[in-house]
C-alpha cells in the first residue's frame, strides 16, 4: 500500500553555529564506545538494495526512479529528536527555521542515557513540521567506489517512521515512530522506513546519459550524523544496464548487493 508521503531534496544554508554549552554537557557523547559504556544500545541501519528501477520521461528529461529502504538491524532504535537553538536558514533559496537534532540513545529500560548532535533540523512551513537533513544519497556509477558520472543528490526525509516489518518483529508488536507530524522520529528495531519509486525525490536525472553498465549507488547517513553499531553496511547498489534502442531507454538490473529484503517486509 503506497502512503502519502514526501520527501524534500534540499542545499541547506544556516546562520548558527552548535551552541558551545551543548559540548559541556556530560550526556553528550561522540562515538559508539561512549554509548556502549553508558548502557545505550545502538541502531544498526542498514540499506536493502535499490528496487524498482525504471525511466520516467518527464517535460524531455529522463528520470531513473528506484525505491529503497533503510531497515534497522542494531539492538536499540534510530531516535532523533529537534533540539537546540532555532535560528534563520534558506533552503532551496526559500528563508526558513532550522535548529540542531539530537539522536538520543536509549537503554534496555527505554531511558535516554546519552544524546549525540545529529545535524540539521529544518522547519518546512507546508508540512508543518520538522525535517532531518541529509539522511542518504544517491549516485550512479561506473564502478561501486567509483566517482559519480551524474550528479550525487542527498534527499532530506519528510520523516523517519516504523513502516516495513522484517521478521525480527512479531506480528502484533506495536510501531513506536508512526506519526508524520511528530518531532520525535526514529525506527525501531526490525523496522524499515520506505521510500516508494513513485515519490519525489526517488530519482536522478539520466538525461543524456550513454547507454552501458552502471551501479545506482545508496548510502544512508553519507555525513555520519547518526552513531550506530556499524558504519560499514551503510551502502547497498544495483549494478543496470541502460539500453537505448528506440526512443523509450530500458533498464536491466544485472547484479545486487546489499540486504535484499525478507518474506515479511512487503
Amino acid at each position: 500500500m503506497l502512503r502519502a508521503r514526501f520527501v524534500l531534496v534540499s542545499s541547506i544554508t544556516a546562520a548558527a553555529a552548535m551552541p558551545a554549552a551543548a559540548q559541556t554537557n556530560p550526556y553528550v557523547i561522540n562515538t559508539a564506545a561512549d554509548a556502549q559504556a553508558l548502557g545505550g544500545l545502538l541502531p544498526d541501519i542498514i540499506d536493502e538494495v535499490p528496487k524498482h528501477l525504471s525511466v520516467q520521461n518527464a517535460q524531455q528529461r529522463e528520470l531513473l526512479r528506484f525505491s529503497t529502504t533503510h531497515w534497522n538491524f542494531g539492538d536499540g532504535p534510530l531516535q532523533v529528536r529537534g533540539g537546540g537553538q532555532e535560528s534563520p536558514c534558506v533552503v532551496d533559496g526559500e528563508a526558513t527555521v532550522c535548529t540542531f537534532a539530537m539522536q538520543e540513545i536509549l537503554d534496555q529500560s527505554g531511558q535516554v542515557v546519552a544524546v549525540h548532535p545529529a545535524g540539521v533540523a529544518l522547519f518546512h512551513a507546508e508540512h508543518n513540521h520538522w525535517h532531518q537533513s541529509s539522511v542518504v544519497e544517491f549516485a550512479i556509477r561506473q564502478t561501486p567506489g567509483g566517482a559519480p558520472v551524474v550528479s550525487s543528490q542527498l534527499k532530506t526525509s519528510y520523516c523517519l517512521i516504523d513502516w516495513d516489518k522484517s521478521d525480527l518483529v512479531q506480528q502484533n508488536n506495536t510501531k513506536v515512530y508512526w506519526d508524520c507530524n511528530a518531532d520525535l522520529q526514529g525506527v525501531s528495531v526490525g523496522y524499515g522506513d520506505e521510500y516508494h519509486h513513485s515519490l519525489e525525490g526517488q530519482s536522478i536525472d539520466i538525461t543524456g546519459l550513454a547507454a552501458g553498465d552502471y551501479y545506482l549507488t545508496y548510502d544512508v547517513d553519507p555525513q555520519q550524523h547518526w552513531i550506530e553499531k556499524s558504519d560499514t553496511n551503510n551502502r547497498s547498489w544495483a549494478k543496470f544496464r541502460l539500453m537505448r534502442q528506440g526512443a523509450n531507454p530500458k533498464i536491466i538490473v544485472l547484479e545486487t548487493f546489499g540486504y535484499e529484503g525478507n518474506s515479511a517486509n512487503k
